[in-house]
């Protein structure tokens, strides 16, 4: 592509780096799949949904100055039905999913499992659910935790990009979502299995057209929201898919 602004076409060389270093940062997340015996044994799942309900607008300048993050209160979205339903679509059919109401405040902060699902970090999940769940429910075999993750370095930069996020560069702007799916053995909840809800070539995102690129959520109209609810809700049922598919619980 041929520039006759030189520095248009230094921003969008910059713009196409972070979209590879965001796939870079993203893609090569740890997956640790349950054994065949364990998923063997599974025929219903406890869904828990630990979701962090604000939209987040994060603006990264051609200098950290520049540099700008919003957010805004997403309750009207229902983030909790909208990953219920994500997951209902895929696992349907194969296991008997039931909700399971949690102590969302105990899950709240994020657990990162850095390179390797093991040990502290296992156990770490183990108490969290533990002290999460209530004392009578309904008994699963296993138990899936959906949570909200916050990506790391995205684009290359000291940037992060919790959960759900619009992400820009140069004007130009993506939606992405990040979840984290973790499986727990329903008895002992000891953790069996985990992925980051990503794909095969990095994070779940979408270009969004430039009248949907403003600097600021409470620039967007109600009617812009609403198409970004659209976005986000496939990218949710997107992102699902490719934590499920990891996890060996589904083919799709």
């Amino acid at each position: 592509m041929n520039f006759a602004n030189p520095s248009a076409a230094r921003a969008s060389t910059r713009l196409a780096t972070i979209a590879v270093a965001l796939a870079l940062a993203l893609g090569g997340c740890v997956v640790s799949r349950p054994s065949p015996q364990q998923l063997s044994a599974i025929k219903s799942i406890g869904l828990v949904e630990a979701i962090d309900h604000r939209l987040n607008r994060q603006t990264v300048a051609l200098l950290v100055f520049g540099n700008e993050h919003t957010s805004a209160d997403l309750t009207a979205w229902h983030l909790d039905q909208m990953v219920d339903d994500a997951v209902r679509q895929d696992l349907t059919g194969r296991y008997t999913v039931v909700d399971i109401p949690a102590d969302v405040g105990a899950l709240h902060k994020p657990i990162s499992p850095g390179e390797r699902f093991i040990g502290d970090i296992k156990q770490q999940y183990k108490d969290r659910v533990a002290a999460a769940l209530p004392a009578s429910r309904q008994p699963t075999d296993a138990i899936l935790l959906v949570m909200s993750q916050t990506a790391e370095g995205v684009g290359g930069t000291n940037q992060s990009a919790p959960g759900f996020t619009i992400f820009s560069h140069v004007g130009r702007a993506v939606a992405m979502v990040t979840l984290d799916c973790v499986l727990l053995d329903g008895k002992t909840l000891e953790p069996i299995g985990y992925a980051r809800a990503v794909g095969p070539d990095g994070p779940v995102t979408e270009a969004l057209p430039a009248d949907l690129t403003h600097d600021r959520i409470e620039d967007y109209t109600p009617a812009e929201m609403e198409r970004l609810h659209v976005v986000f809700t496939r990218l949710t049922e997107q992102a699902i898919a490719n934590g499920l598919k990891s996890l060996a619980l589904s083919p799709n």
